[in-house]
Formats: structure tokens, C-alpha cells, sequence
């Protein structure tokens, strides 16, 4: 009861802060707010913790991601097997424990008044560990391509290249669009992120500096996904399935060098401390809590489950999938343009690396008008078209396309040819992609923090922020092992079968120059 008391003021508080200044018609102020975030010195330091989190971030994604990816690739079968195995954890890893359980095994830097230097280890950690598994999962498609094309001793070949400045720019993207709740406990609280910053005015209802906010963000996640869009086509890089190559690459020199098992044992170390170690301590908590896990109702729970499962899950299959997959199978198969068709990417481009954060106070706008905010369907994500599906499965079919052709070329009916060479050989990376965009749905907090107010229509992450704003930690630690840990190991196991049998055949190379005659006379 007590739990339920805290969740409905802070349920009341919430609602006056979203719509208590929001109702009020105000005078059009022109670029005021833009005036505000350039001489505004709480702003100001905003724009210059984004720039230090971009170079700490980027300088992270430069280099050990591509240098993991030759240490492990260098190593026998067995050894990259496992490694590969371990850094398959940060990619199902469950955030909001990092955010609420990461003090508790950084709490030395806490005693010395430094939770500055604490917020930085951990965002470094939780970036190494994401970064390195991305990144050895893309680059040693790169190495596998270049193994199987004329290119295979040319280390930089141009997909490396393509693939390192594609790395670098989204990074720097989704650093500017991302925002952590921990940041709001430094004592210094004008030195968050753009994005923390966006969220902080949400949360005071300044809609103006809202909007502006997010339409600045937005306007530079946007011109760096036109950016990395030209360089994805003129690299003309593209993904292919080959069964028939082995499934890890062969060991590429003949030994190991000191820097490798450095950067191996760094990404290892964060990739351990990010996942298994605020996992485990959120299960030891609960079980050593003496209400257990009796803070949380099983109906809440379940509704917990519900709004953060359902919602995103309907709008990625039966929305952001189907209209993905079949732009992509026209762009990258059919081709109705020719070669040319691929530069039809860029209407898509700006929305590349967007994230629901510069636009979910615009969606908020538009569902208040409707009435339909603190309802089930406020939860959906905000972008119903997933331009990274879009790119990613493109990318796979420009991949096929010359085998679907040479089928048709030979007389093979066109059904049996697009199941053959097209239909069949993508699903594994629908699952793959379906399964990453769930991954980051459910761990959205902006839109769900915004649009839904009530206990009914609370999600995991909501839940969690809410629970550790009232002070009471137990019901928080049980929303983590309740929900994170199921989820984190539905997710992982789904990227183990992947990574066993077809992520390991997956190879990222550059389409042949030859490409163009042949679909020409085809």
C-alpha cells in the first residue's frame, strides 16, 4: 500500500508539471530560446559536456573496436568462439541496472566527493563494452570479406575505411541524443548532456526550450546521417550471406601482439562489469531483501511486462518491418533505377540515426491534441519507419541481388528465384534486426516517461525511475530482476543462435566494379 501511496503522488506531481504551464497560451517569442542556449551559461556547459562526451565516446569507437576485431581474429577457433561468445553480452545488456546498481561497485569514487569521475567510469564502461561488441561483430564481417575478395592481406581496404567513418559519425550521434538519469545526481547539475538537457525541460514543462532543444539535436543527428549515407553509397559496400565459408576466420598472423590482449582484456573487463555484475547484484538484493520481491504486485508486474513489450513489438512487426524490408528489397534488389536506385537512401538519410528523443515532445503535442495521452497506445515508439532496418536490409540485398538475377537469367520462375535468393537468406537478419530494435524499444524512457503518467501505463524504465525518485529501493531492485534479467536472457540467447550459425558467415565487402556491367546485360 505504501508503494502504491508514493506512485500516485508522484503520479499527481507528474501531471501538473505536464500540462499546469502547457495549457497556457503564450506570446510567440521568436528565436528567444535560441538566444537562451547559446548565452545561457547553464546551456552553454551543456554544449561543452556533449562535446567531451563526443570525444570520449568517438575516441573509444576509433580505435579498440577495430582493434579488438584483428586481436580476435588473429587467436585459434575455439579462443574466438568464446570470445565472441562473451562479447555477445553487451548487446542484450539491460541499462537501467547499470544506471541504478553501477554506484553500488563504484562507491569508492563516491567517498572521495568525486561522482563525476563515478558518472564518466560508467558511461566509459557501458560505451567500451557496446562499442567493442559492435564493433567486433561489424569489423570482422569486414575481415571475412576481405579474406574472401582480392583484398584479403590489405588491412585498410575501402569497406574498413567506410565502416570505421560510419562508426565514428554514429557515435557521435547517438552520444548527442543520448541522456542518463544517473548524470541528474551530479552535484553539478548544469553540466549534463544535450539530451539530459532535453529531458531535464520536458520534466519542468519549458516547452519552448524544449523545442528548441530537440530541433537543434535533431538538425545534427540529421545532417550526420546525410553524411554517412553518401559515404555508404559511394563505398559501395554491401553485406552478403556465404554458407559455405568457415565459420570463424583463420588465425591471420601467428601470434598475438601485447596490445591485443590489452584491448581484449579491457573490452572483457567492461563487458562483464556492464552486464553479469549489475544482473547479479540486482538477483542478490532481492534475495537477500526481507520482503523479497513482495514490494512489487504480481498484476503490476505483469502490467510492467505489457507496456513495455507490447507496444513497441506491434509497431516493429506490423509497422517499421514490413515497410523496411520491402523499400530495401526495391532499392537494393529490384532496383527500378538502375545502379542509381541506392542514391534513393538519401530522402531516407536524415532519420538514420535519429532516436525518439528530438521528436518526443513533438509526439506528445500531437497525442495531448488527440486525448489520447496515458493511454496504450501513447507507448508506441514515435517513428514508425526504421531507417536502420531500411539501410541494414539494402545493404543485404544489393548483397543477393546478382545471384537473384543470374537465377532469373537461367529461367527460373520469378517466385522460386525471390525465395531462393532473397526471401529465405534474409530472414535470419530479420530476426537479427527485429530483435536489436526491441532491444532499444524497451528500454526507452523519454516516450514512455511523457506519455504515460499513470501506474497503469507505467514501463519498465518508468518504473524504475519512478520507484528510485520516491527513495525506496527494494521494489526498484525487483523491477530489474524481474523484468531486466528474464529480458536480458530472452535477448542473448536469441543473439547466441545468430552468432553461432549465421552471424559468423556474414561478410561486409565492396560490391565489384564489375557489378554494373553484368546487372546491365542481365
Amino acid at each position: 500500500m505504501r508503494l502504491k501511496s508514493v506512485l500516485a503522488d508522484y503520479q499527481y506531481l507528474s501531471r501538473q508539471l505536464s500540462f499546469l504551464h502547457l495549457a497556457k497560451r503564450g506570446d510567440f517569442v521568436g528565436l528567444l530560446n535560441y538566444e537562451k542556449l547559446f548565452t545561457d551559461q547553464k546551456y552553454l556547459s551543456s554544449f561543452g559536456t556533449t562535446f567531451l562526451l563526443v570525444f570520449i565516446h568517438g575516441l573509444i569507437a576509433a580505435f579498440l573496436p577495430p582493434l579488438l576485431a584483428i586481436a580476435v581474429n588473429a587467436l585459434g577457433k575455439n579462443l574466438q568462439f568464446r570470445l565472441r561468445m562473451l562479447f555477445t553480452l553487451p548487446l542484450a545488456f539491460f541499462g537501467p541496472a547499470l544506471i541504478m546498481l553501477g554506484p553500488a561497485f563504484a562507491r569508492g569514487m563516491w567517498d572521495m566527493g568525486s561522482p563525476g569521475g563515478t558518472y564518466l567510469l560508467l558511461d566509459g564502461a557501458a560505451i567500451l563494452a557496446v562499442t567493442c561488441a559492435l564493433g567486433l561483430l561489424v569489423y570482422s564481417m569486414v575481415l571475412r570479406g576481405q579474406k574472401e575478395s582480392e583484398q584479403g592481406g590489405k588491412l585498410f581496404s575501402a569497406p574498413f575505411i567506410v565502416t570505421w567513418l560510419i562508426t565514428q559519425l554514429a557515435t557521435m550521434a547517438f552520444t548527442l541524443q543520448s541522456f542518463s538519469v544517473f548524470s541528474n545526481m551530479l552535484p553539478a547539475r548544469d553540466s549534463v548532456s544535450l539530451g539530459s538537457a532535453v529531458f531535464l525541460t520536458m520534466r519542468n514543462a519549458q516547452s519552448g526550450l524544449t523545442f528548441s532543444l530537440s530541433y537543434l539535436v535533431f538538425l545534427l543527428v540529421a545532417l550526420l546521417g546525410i553524411v554517412a549515407t553518401v559515404i555508404i553509397i559511394l563505398g559501395r559496400v554491401q553485406l552478403k550471406h556465404e554458407p559455405d565459408i568457415e565459420p570463424a576466420v583463420q588465425p591471420t598472423r601467428s601470434g598475438l601482439t601485447i596490445p591485443g590482449w590489452i584491448v581484449i582484456v579491457l573490452g572483457g573487463i567492461a563487458a562483464l562489469m556492464v552486464t553479469l555484475v549489475p544482473m547479479i547484484l540486482g538477483v542478490v538484493k532481492m534475495l537477500t531483501s526481507p520482503s523479497g520481491s513482495s514490494n512489487i504486485e504480481l498484476s503490476t508486474l505483469f502490467q510492467v511486462w505489457v507496456n513495455s513489450i507490447l507496444p513497441p513489438l506491434l509497431v516493429i512487426l506490423f509497422i517499421q518491418l514490413p515497410v523496411a524490408y520491402l523499400g530495401a528489397l526495391g532499392i537494393g534488389a529490384v532496383q527500378p533505377f538502375g545502379k542509381a536506385s541506392q542514391w534513393l537512401l538519401l530522402l531516407f538519410s536524415p532519420w538514420l540515426f535519429v532516436t525518439s528523443l528530438p521528436v518526443a515532445f513533438a509526439a506528445f503535442m500531437n497525442l495531448r491534441k488527440a486525448d489520447l495521452v496515458d493511454s496504450f497506445i501513447a507507448l508506441t515508439p514515435p517513428i514508425l519507419i526504421s531507417v536502420p532496418m531500411l539501410f541494414i536490409f539494402t545493404l543485404f540485398f544489393r548483397g543477393v541481388e546478382s545471384k537473384w538475377r543470374e537465377a532469373r537469367a537461367s529461367g527460373m520462375p520469378m517466385l522460386n528465384a525471390t525465395m531462393k535468393h532473397l526471401i529465405v537468406p534474409s530472414l535470419p537478419i530479420v530476426v537479427l534486426m527485429v530483435t536489436f530494435s526491441l532491444i532499444a524499444a524497451t528500454q526507452d524512457l523519454i516516450v514512455p516517461y511523457l506519455n504515460g503518467m499513470s501506474l497503469d501505463q507505467s514501463t519498465a524504465t518508468t518504473m524504475i525511475l519512478r520507484l528510485y525518485g520516491t527513495g525506496v529501493s527494494a521494489p526498484t531492485t525487483s523491477i530489474i530482476t524481474l523484468f531486466g534479467f528474464p529480458v536480458f536472457l530472452g535477448f542473448l540467447s536469441v543473439l547466441v543462435i545468430l552468432q553461432i550459425f549465421y552471424l559468423d558467415r556474414l561478410t561486409l565487402s565492396r560490391e565489384p566494379a564489375s557489378a554494373d556491367v553484368k546487372a546491365a546485360n542481365s
